[in-house]
């Protein structure tokens, strides 16, 4: 199971993240004439057409963080040495998300500021949300980064 995840999983997961994007635009597409017929009422915060992909992705980041601890444990008991890579790279993300948090605030103006109302949603959850909003903001700006830099890495192989 290891090295098929080892040797496929980039593409497992995309594949899974494809079929789960696929259904989310087809479930909020058929939904959206409602939507957007409801203009700006207060009904419009009280809408389901976005619940699919919400809870697909805490699903989907809930399954990844758990893959994660599972192969990080394997990888410790299997090979130490090259285990600490894995961990450091698990502490920095967390890091990453705990400077976000911290750094985020809790105060929303705006049109924001009434649908936050309207879910009650508090401080913290505010807090969590901006910080995780950031911290994915930074690893897309570093993985777009990287695959900038590995190709023009290649390019003058």
């Amino acid at each position: 199971m290891y090295k098929l995840l080892s040797k496929n999983g980039q593409t497992f997961g995309f594949l899974l993240g494809a079929v789960v994007t696929g259904l989310f635009l087809l479930i909020m597409a058929g939904g959206w004439s409602k939507f957007s017929a409801l203009g700006d009422s207060a009904e419009k915060y009280d809408t389901t057409i976005f619940n699919f992909g919400i809870y697909a992705s805490i699903g989907l980041i809930i399954v990844g963080f758990v893959l994660w601890a599972f192969f990080s444990i394997f990888q410790m008991a299997s090979n130490p040495k090259a285990a600490v890579r894995g961990l450091l790279g698990g502490v920095a993300l967390i890091a990453l998300f705990v400077i976000s948090y911290l750094t985020a605030s809790s105060e929303v103006t705006g049109p924001l500021a009434k649908s936050v109302e309207n879910m009650g949603v508090g401080p913290t959850g505010l807090k969590l949300i901006s910080g995780g909003i950031t911290t994915s903001l930074i690893l897309t700006l570093l993985a777009g980064v990287a695959i900038l830099l590995s190709e023009l890495r290649n390019f003058f192989k």
